[in-house]
């Protein structure tokens, strides 16, 4: 009957019993045995249709026992039990990516420092926010004051500048990468553009002299007794980041001129699949190889944008008295910067 309304089921309904009435006349005028329908009260339906038309008892057919309701929980269990072990799986297999993603990104002593640094950065950020502020009249002061330890904010600024002092010991990695850089050329390898290798020394060479001032000055803060009638930290500090603002503004510039080659490289790109001197397949690779390492470029240029100012305030000379920015705006600068850091690692690894 499918979707056919109520009445007209009923309808249906009352028409098959008139002809099934019919028929069970018939099978009486011609002596057959078959039931009676019988025109008594509902009350007496039950024992009416156990009786014949001799008279004679009909049994009803016995009732079997179904172990449906028991095997659709058992079915239930089962796929519940196929489900849970298929999200173990899927929750397995990620952990096993994720750990194995982070061997490889935290081997690098370069990316050991990314991780420090906005480790470092973060605690900053973090001890501003947990700095309990100023008292206000009729007040019982703001959640900080009310709600937080006063101990959290300088705790929290310790560790940022312990973590500052823990990178100092990581740099001692920068020097002999940067000498390799000066006598091979790595820095501007792979690229057409004559500009990008002298670029690239000059980022070798700027580093080369950054590293062992940095040096000279994190030997200063340490053992200030020792050092203090041989080494100025602040004054030595700051020359090193004078070579560090070189640096930025040479890859800030590379990477413009990286750019500029990698969209001649995608002309290049279009113009074989219009000749014919490579497949479509090879091309879509080639597109999304130059298309990832246009958008790393531009997290680099977002990053020498970010450590321009900074490098800049503590490349002064009374940068530690007198600076030029204010810490808040100094320290967020770099906290955007190892964000960004992070993102474009990650992104090299795995875009």
């Amino acid at each position: 009957m499918g979707n056919m309304p109520l009445d007209q089921v009923e309808e249906e309904h009352n028409n098959d019993s008139d002809s099934s009435t019919e028929q069970l006349g018939r099978s009486v005028e011609l002596k057959m045995p078959s039931p009676t329908l019988s025109a008594s009260s509902p009350e007496n339906e039950d024992d009416d249709e156990n009786k014949s038309v001799g008279g004679d008892e009909i049994t009803p057919p016995p009732l079997k026992p179904t172990d449906s309701w028991e095997d659709s929980n058992e079915d239930n269990e089962t796929s519940d039990g196929i489900n849970k072990n298929v999200v173990s799986s899927v929750l397995v297999r990620k952990v096993d990516s994720f750990l194995a993603f982070w061997n490889e990104w935290s081997a690098s002593s370069l990316r050991t420092d990314q991780g420090l640094k906005l480790l470092q950065w973060s605690f900053w950020a973090a001890s501003r926010v947990a700095a309990p502020g100023p008292p206000v009249p009729g007040h019982r002061g703001n959640f900080n004051r009310r709600y937080l330890n006063p101990e959290l904010s300088p705790a929290l600024r310790k560790m940022y500048f312990d973590l500052s002092l823990v990178r100092y010991c990581l740099r001692l990695y920068g020097l002999p990468s940067s000498i390799e850089a000066i006598r091979n050329g790595t820095w501007g390898a792979g690229w057409d553009d004559p500009r990008i290798h002298k670029l690239g020394k000059v980022m070798a060479w700027s580093m080369a002299l950054y590293y062992p001032l940095e040096h000279v000055a994190f030997t200063g803060w340490v053992v200030p007794k020792l050092s203090r009638q041989y080494v100025d930290a602040n004054r030595w500090s700051a020359i090193s980041c004078r070579f560090w603002v070189t640096y930025i503004a040479a890859d800030l510039a590379s990477s413009v001129l990286k750019l500029k080659e990698l969209k001649k490289r995608r002309e290049a790109v279009a113009r074989d699949v219009q000749t014919g001197v490579i497949l479509e397949d090879e091309a879509e690779r080639k597109r999304g190889d130059i298309a990832k390492q246009c958008k790393l470029l531009r997290l680099n240029i977002a990053r020498c944008s970010f450590f321009m100012l900074p490098a800049i305030n503590w490349s002064l000379p009374k940068w530690a008295t007198d600076p030029l920015l204010p810490e808040s705006v100094v320290n967020g600068l770099m906290l955007a910067e190892a964000g960004t850091c992070i993102y474009q690692s990650v992104y090299a690894m795995r875009g």
